[in-house]
């Protein structure tokens, strides 16, 4: 299975670091600077970022599928990071 092209444009580690912070900031702009600003992106990078994680917000179907597929599917994180993916979707409405 891939990842929902959402997540590979935010990339799996960007989403889970900063998940909390990106739900707080809601609109891609916001997003962008942030990602600017903390050195997470160029500014190129960041407006990509922050259209996709806007989308996944405003989507929740979108958003569960790309925490499920961090949960199961992927290879590159810690047991750290696949503890937070689980406690996200836990706290999906």
């Amino acid at each position: 299975m891939s990842a929902p092209r959402a997540l590979k444009g935010i990339g799996i580690n960007v989403f889970i670091t900063y998940f909390e912070i990106f739900s707080q900031l809601r609109d891609q702009k916001s997003i962008a600077k942030f990602c600017i600003e903390n050195g997470i992106s160029n500014e190129s990078g960041a407006l990509i970022r922050g259209r996709y994680m806007e989308h996944i917000i405003n989507n929740k179907i979108l958003m569960k599928e790309c925490v499920n597929y961090i949960i199961h599917h992927s290879k590159k994180i810690t047991q750290a990071q696949r503890n937070k993916a689980k406690h996200l979707l836990d706290n999906i409405g």
